[in-house]
């Protein structure tokens, strides 16, 4: 069955016995859920993000008889107080016999900003046995019809089985008994110094961070086997060609290759703005040809020290105007260009540019070009705004990479006919 399995089910009904043979339904499939009887005191403190699945009764407790609308407002003031407005694709599945009333619910979820992708109707029976096995075959059925949905909820479940299986292979390395909890955590300690080598924090919240850190990068592997190996098309779905605007392709980008800094201190990949009227121009000049320059642009650093550096503590330093030594980051500078507006880029030199977009950031399509030229080093002290994203990883290695093979490149001096 095709639902979610990591507890981002929601079941709201007033009569438990009603519900009961859904609740097993999902249980035998090793479905966790969590089930509301629409008490609006029992119901969560804050709206819960990533539900994937309501089933919703719409006759609750102290609506019989009442107007359709009633019916329908008193619904949607439980779904806001269950679904957060940041809760991603949902699936509403009526469990109801009053299907006149669902229209007047879309409608209202849609106003109040939790408007699911997809919704049907599984007919709850007014009168008689509630039967387990053709409930289990309605359901199996209608979930057929969900769309590309589908492809979410299998990616979730993979990732939720990716990780249990992870948690499960890395508990192990303790044994258990009395001393599992304090063992455990001295791993999760030589997790943080090893990643943080000499370079050391005494926030215990930062420590732990950089933990999660360096067990994320074992995850990833863990998560790209399970995929690999798991991973399946839902029957009867495949995925179609079609156009997509520049807008949406920025937003995808910046979605799968832009990260919020997950540690405080500066780290390679962060990506700074700076006002730097010399140096802009300079880039201006260089990444640009006259009559193709942009009229609006933003200039923009990169950390692209090695990790490594960062860790053990052997970074740079330079004298600063008061004769104190500082850490000093390797940087590279570059511009950040709106791509609704035109421009030409210098072809003779394309070889020295480095190309991040389309991106989405300031609600616009943007594209950051960096120069292989400006390689510098900068003192920590020119770092005390926040970065604007970081690079994801294999960016930030794919940018790095090519920077070291320009600064050892040859260089050719071929005569040119002209």
């Amino acid at each position: 069955m095709l639902i979610s399995e990591n507890g981002k089910v929601v079941l709201i009904d007033d009569k438990g016995e009603e519900i009961e043979d859904v609740l097993t339904t999902l249980a035998k499939h090793g479905i966790p859920y969590m089930y509301f009887d629409g008490t609006h005191d029992k119901l969560p403190e804050t709206p819960l993000i990533g539900i994937r699945f309501v089933f919703l009764d719409i006759e609750l407790q102290g609506m019989k008889g009442q107007p359709n609308k009633t019916k329908a407002s008193g619904a949607v003031a439980r779904l806001k107080k269950i679904i957060s407005k940041d809760n991603g694709p949902y699936v509403i599945i009526f469990w109801t016999g009053h299907q006149e009333v669902i229209p007047d619910i879309l409608k209202n979820c849609t106003k109040e900003g939790i408007s699911p992708v997809i919704s049907f109707d599984l007919e709850k029976p007014l009168k008689g046995i509630y039967d387990i096995h053709k409930i289990s075959e309605r359901l199996e059925n209608k979930l057929k019809d969900i769309g590309a949905f589908q492809l979410y909820v299998e990616w979730e479940n993979n990732v939720n089985s990716a990780s249990s299986q992870f948690v499960n292979a890395f508990s192990t390395l303790v044994p258990t008994g009395q001393n599992w909890s304090k063992d455990t955590a001295s791993i999760f300690y030589k997790l943080y110094l090893t990643y943080v080598d000499e370079n050391t924090v005494n926030d215990e919240a930062e420590q732990f961070k950089c933990a999660c850190y360096l067990m994320n990068r074992s995850f990833s592997d863990t998560l790209e086997l399970t995929t690999g190996r798991d991973l399946k098309l839902p029957v009867g779905f495949k995925l179609e060609k079609g156009t997509i605007d520049i807008d949406t392709i920025a937003k995808l980008n910046s979605s799968l290759f832009l990260c919020e800094t997950p540690v405080s201190r500066h780290k390679p990949g962060n990506v700074y703005l700076q006002n730097n009227v010399i140096i802009k121009k300079m880039l201006l000049n260089a990444l640009f040809k006259g009559g193709g320059v942009p009229k609006k642009s933003n200039l923009c650093k990169v950390i692209i020290s090695p990790e490594c550096d960062i860790a053990h503590n052997k970074m740079i330093l330079i004298n600063e105007a008061d004769n104190v030594l500082k850490i000093a980051h390797r940087i590279l500078w570059g511009l950040m260009v709106p791509i609704n507006q035109e421009y030409k880029l210098n072809e003779k030199g394309r070889e020295g540019f480095f190309s991040v977009g389309p991106i989405w950031h300031e609600n616009k399509a943007q594209v950051v070009i960096f120069h292989f030229g400006t390689i510098s080093f900068q003192s920590e002290n020119e770092f005390s705004n926040g970065p604007l994203f970081t690079l994801s990883r294999d960016l930030l290695f794919d940018l790095q990479s090519k920077a070291a093979n320009h600064v050892n490149r040859l260089g050719n001096f071929q005569l040119e006919s002209k």
